[in-house]
């Protein structure tokens, strides 16, 4: 009987052993028993593949940043096209307006002088006609 309790007793502690391995696996992440060289060897790759994903990962963000500053700096350029476009029609706009100007300024120029000088012509028939009126008394 004494023999049959210590085999069962035997039998208990190989089962809690047994228990233990997966409950450790679960509680700290990592098995119970040694690392070999080919866990490490897989350890070391997923770290590696870790890496490698977050470095592509920021690649990728660094290329949709490039890509939005890229799209910000065409708007930027469009914008100051558009002003400069802006300005270059507006500085059209008043030198054509100037252009009206000065043509309207030759023209009434012009004008006056015509009046001018048939004004001076009405004078000139005037004194002509004072003088005829004054010689011919009839």
């Amino acid at each position: 009987m004494i023999v049959g309790e210590i085999v069962l007793f035997l039998l208990v502690v190989l089962a809690l052993i047994s228990l233990i391995q997966p409950i450790t696996r679960l509680l700290f992440g990592r098995p119970s028993r040694p690392a070999n060289k080919e866990d490490l060897e897989l350890q070391e790759i997923l770290r590696d593949l870790s890496e490698k994903r977050r470095v592509l990962q920021s690649r990728k963000e660094i290329s949709v940043k490039r890509s939005e500053i890229n799209d910000i700096e065409a708007q930027l350029a469009r914008i100051s096209l558009e002003e400069e476009l802006a300005r270059v029609q507006s500085d059209l706009k008043a030198r054509r307006e100037q252009r009206d100007q000065m043509k309207l300024i030759r023209r009434s120029r012009a004008d006056l002088a015509k009046t001018e000088a048939a004004i001076t012509v009405l004078e000139q028939d005037e004194e002509r006609l004072k003088i005829a009126i004054d010689s011919n008394p009839d």
